[in-house]
């Protein structure tokens, strides 16, 4: 997850919310002093309030201690405001504790105080907070009721900086449920209010998480010019730390936008930089992670591999779980692209223990498809196939919650809206109630009484009526619900039972193939090293001569050859080979291979001409590019006509070194040049289906362990051309 390029993978930079504030700065000496020195029980009042508000978010434990003995002094003095004030602050110093409960019993301790001796400012404030708490719950309804009633108290206070401030922590709320349209919604319109009045306080922050809100809606190049100016304001400021955060942003959405790999890294370096400096390893460990999911995302899985693996030993050191257990899960995806399943398997369990531990579930679900596919690769039916359904299983559950969550969110939406349509009637509605009242006070009191006792029998009877209803439409739509009900649950038992049935069916089909494949390849692996000992065989019976032991000696080492190639095909697909990488020229290597073959050439009469410049450089391991060019020869001669041509050319670009050997045999039909690559292929002669080993597949592994690429050229009738590319 870049940490997301979306989804898995980059991770953006979360947002920034703000509690309500009512009191300035103070000296911190001089406040001690009076809380000390000054007999005066209101002046220490004060000043333990106004110390409090000072330290609350960078000592906490202090404020609290300080806010308990102020609460005691405006008990004791009956002061109200001090007392609110007091129980506010203790508030904020809970929330900078995290202990959100008792944050929330401080606020609405304070609001009940504000509300006695109406003082609007002090109610905003406590709703405000209220609403910060209930939103760091995940209690989204509550906390946006909450910031709904602040506004109004704002709205009334006239004060539009407070309102501003508002909106950012409604969009916020907004964003938390991944409604980004309703968060840039309010999100503008505190920007506006900033713009009107020139205010820069807060405005960094505001740029970002209008920035994140387009990331999030994938509108990269929308969020880029919020982030940039952002990071302008950010830099005037010298605000490392948000520079570092924005250059991580911008690196996300440079990617993302264009796939400009090269931008995204230099951004990430940055915010790489930064991060050093300040010696904040957690920020550096979630700059690693997306430099990881970046290069994964490009190719280069050694660079990704190594990135993941800094950023998991920081933070298997900081004992950040959940970020340990993100880590582990790019790891297993990169090793699962290497082809090493086995330690990528290993990886993703390692995950599996921590997502399932801290309930993760997203992860959790995407881990259970990951080891389903490992174990599948490795054979592991049995374990592939739980893991598959341990997925869907997982999957299913995230799909119902999503549903409810959009769900509740809708409803959220409505009621806001709602609450601002009834908001902007209200006036209207006291004017109405005003006229009504005028007019019943003019109503005679003998006609007033009359239309009272006729209204109050026929609302009696209205309102049996209504009841006997409302119990007979309940008592139906409540058998409607059950009956509707069952049926959702036959129906899920039944769509359960028929995937079962389904998936059993698959397995059962897939180990008859497996089983039938076995056999096949078996019978030819047999028949492919039956004819060169015949061969041997037959060789024998003749008196030796040079002729006959060149024969013998050739069949040999071809039957030698094919049994090698078996082997490194197992190696390979094993892992077990380490390449020798070395610079160096392919003529040598190429001619070497000619040489090895030309006796089995000229038995042919088969002319090998090799066109390959000296220049023609490239990084490889000489041994295995060599046994390369021998499988691919000795296949050009065995379909080669007798006289025929074989011509070795190459190619040099500044990425790539292409050879390309053309026989003047007869072409391979378009529709196998797929399968002569793959293991034991097989082709429908003109009088029995034969193998053609593994030559041509060991050449494809070799080629692409290298990072390069082997294929065909040209159609069928007009000879073969078997090209391959290493990388310079």
């Amino acid at each position: 997850m870049l940490v997301p390029l979306k989804t898995t993978g980059i991770t953006l930079t979360l947002l920034c919310f703000f509690t309500a504030k009512s009191w300035p700065v103070s000296n911190a000496d001089s406040l001690r002093a009076v809380i000390v020195q000054n007999n005066n029980d209101t002046a220490v009042l004060n000043a333990l309030n106004t110390l409090a508000w000072d330290i609350y978010y960078n000592n906490p434990d202090e404020a609290i201690v300080l806010e308990n003995q102020a609460i005691v002094i405006a008990q004791k003095l009956n002061a109200q405001l001090g007392e609110a004030r007091a129980l506010n602050t203790r508030g904020l110093a809970y929330w900078a504790n995290n202990q959100l409960d008792s944050a929330l019993t401080d606020f609405q301790s304070s609001l009940r105080l504000w509300e006695q001796a109406t003082h609007l400012e002090g109610m905003a404030s406590s709703l405000t907070n209220m609403g910060i708490i209930e939103e760091r719950k995940g209690a989204y309804k509550n906390a946006l009721q909450y910031y709904q009633r602040a506004m109004e108290l704002y709205q009334q206070l006239g004060n539009q900086l407070d309102i501003a401030v508002l909106c950012i922590n409604l969009g916020n709320a907004y964003s938390a449920q991944a409604n980004y349209t309703k968060a840039l919604e309010v999100h503008f319109k505190a920007l506006s209010i900033y713009e009107s009045l020139e205010e820069k306080e807060n405005l960094a922050v505001l740029l970002l998480n209008i920035g994140y809100d387009y990331a999030n809606m994938e509108q990269y190049e929308n969020a880029m010019p919020y982030y940039e100016q952002s990071l302008q304001l950010r830099k005037e400021a010298k605000d490392y730390r948000g520079m570092a955060l924005l250059y991580n942003n911008m690196g996300i959405a440079s990617y993302s936008s264009n796939g400009n790999d090269s931008a995204a890294v230099a951004y990430f370096e940055k915010a790489a930089t930064i991060y050093i400096e300040l010696k904040d390893e957690i920020g550096l460990a979630r700059v690693y992670n997306n430099f990881g999911f970046l290069y994964q995302e490009t190719g280069r899985l050694n660079d990704a591999q190594a990135y993941q693996q800094k950023a998991l030993t920081i933070q298997q050191r900081l004992k950040e779980h959940r970020q340990v257990a993100f880590s582990l899960l790019g790891l297993g995806e990169i090793q699962f692209m290497q082809g090493n399943h086995a330690a990528a398997t290993h990886t993703l369990n390692e995950a599996l223990a921590i997502t399932t531990r801290l309930k993760m579930k997203l992860e959790t679900r995407d881990i259970y498809k990951d080891l389903a596919a490992n174990y599948e690769a490795l054979g592991q039916y049995k374990k592939a196939y739980e893991m598959q359904r341990l997925f869907k299983v997982m999957a299913d559950s995230l799909s119902n919650h999503e549903n409810t969550r959009k769900i509740t969110q809708l409803e959220m939406q409505h009621e806001f809206d709602q609450q601002q349509r009834v908001d902007s009637l209200e006036q209207v509605k006291r004017d109405i109630a005003q006229a009504a009242k005028l007019e019943q006070k003019e109503l005679e009191a003998a006609t007033q009484t009359k239309l009272t006792y006729a209204f109050v029998g026929m609302f009696l009877l209205a309102l049996i009526l209504a009841y006997v209803l409302y119990r007979r439409n309940m008592e139906r739509k409540k058998a409607h619900q059950e009956l509707q009900l069952q049926h959702q649950r036959a129906d899920r038992e039944k769509q359960k039972v028929e995937a079962m049935n389904g998936e059993l069916i698959d397995a059962y089909s897939n180990m008859r193939k497996l089983e039938e494949f076995k056999q096949t390849m078996t019978g030819m692996i047999v028949h492919d090293l039956k004819s060169p000992l015949s061969s041997i065989i037959g060789y024998t019976e003749f008196e030796p001569s040079e002729i006959i032991q060149q024969k013998v000696r050739q069949t040999s080492n071809n039957m030698l050859h094919m049994v090698s190639n078996i082997l490194d095909v197992q190696r390979f697909e094993d892992a077990e080979v380490v390449l020798n990488l070395q610079e160096g020229s392919i003529k040598h290597v190429a001619q070497n291979a000619i040489d090895q073959l030309q006796p089995l050439a000229n038995q042919k009469s088969i002319t090998i001409a090799e066109h390959i410049p000296e220049q023609a450089t490239a990084l490889f391991d000489e041994h295995l590019i060599e046994r390369v060019f021998v499988n691919i020869l000795s296949n050009a001669i065995q379909h080669t006509p007798e006289a025929g041509n074989i011509a070795l050319k190459a190619v040099s670009t500044t990425k790539s070194l292409t050879i390309r050997v053309t026989d003047s045999g007869e072409g391979i039909p378009v529709t196998d040049h797929e399968l002569v690559f793959e293991k034991f292929s097989q082709r429908q002669g003109a009088t029995a289906r034969h193998s053609k080993g593994l030559g041509l597949t060991f050449c494809k592994m070799v080629v692409e362990a290298h990072r390069g690429s082997i294929g065909i050229d040209l159609e069928a009738g007009h000879g073969n051309t078997i090209f391959f590319s290493l990388p310079t």
